[in-house]
């Protein structure tokens, strides 16, 4: 998860609303396993639909193609490079991960930090990060560019369920998936492996 120094605090969230242009967001560099090719499908087809949107692909550099943007690597390790990473997720509306197979995907917290859900589908650890009509939508696993617009389509003609989403992106992180909640769990496990030692 981001540190909080640059994690927006609740009331300065600015509310989201899901109007086009749509700015889809992917993060990662690996094409295949992250599903970029996927992503830039999805993209492609809510314009073509009628849907004016853009994806922007942080992690991977390159020229503007169409509605495809690239917006670099970031270190998190400096700060201004951070400041410029965290103002991806602030500008976007939804976090596009359809990762053919992702363990442990951090990206969804780092997103719902910022009440952007996330539309992903059931592949490794990504329906245990995001809860499903809570905190974004878990499609079946290897789903397809066409699945994946067609959920964002339908949260363009239902807009309440967009704002339930992203409220619920958000108090999931508080709730689940900051650094405050993960230090208290390590603690509360090293207690407990402590007090079975000496049983």
């Amino acid at each position: 998860a981001l540190p909080d120094t640059v994690v927006p605090k609740r009331e300065e969230l600015k509310p989201k609303h899901l109007e086009p242009p749509l700015r889809l967001l992917l993060v990662g560099r690996d094409y295949k396993r992250k599903g970029i090719l996927t992503a830039i499908q999805v993209v492609k087809l809510l314009n073509q639909r009628g849907v004016p949107a853009v994806l922007t692909i942080c992690g991977l550099t390159g020229d503007p193609e169409g509605p495809i943007r690239f917006a670099g690597l970031f270190r998190k390790s400096v700060p201004a490079e951070l400041q410029n990473y965290a103002n991806v997720y602030r500008e976007a509306h939804l976090l596009i991960h359809p990762a053919l197979f992702e363990p442990a995907g951090i990206v969804p917290a780092e997103a719902a930090a910022f009440g952007v859900p996330t539309i992903t589908n059931d592949v490794g650890g990504l329906a245990t990060q995001v809860a499903h009509g809570i905190s974004g939508i878990v499609l079946p696993g290897h789903s397809l560019a066409e699945a994946y617009a067609d959920t964002i389509l339908r949260l363009v003609q239902n807009p309440e369920e967009y704002t339930r989403l992203s409220i619920g992106a958000r108090d999931r992180y508080e709730r689940e998936q900051n650094w405050e909640v993960a230090g208290r769990r390590v603690v509360r496990m090293l207690e407990e492996l402590v007090a079975s030692g000496r049983d």
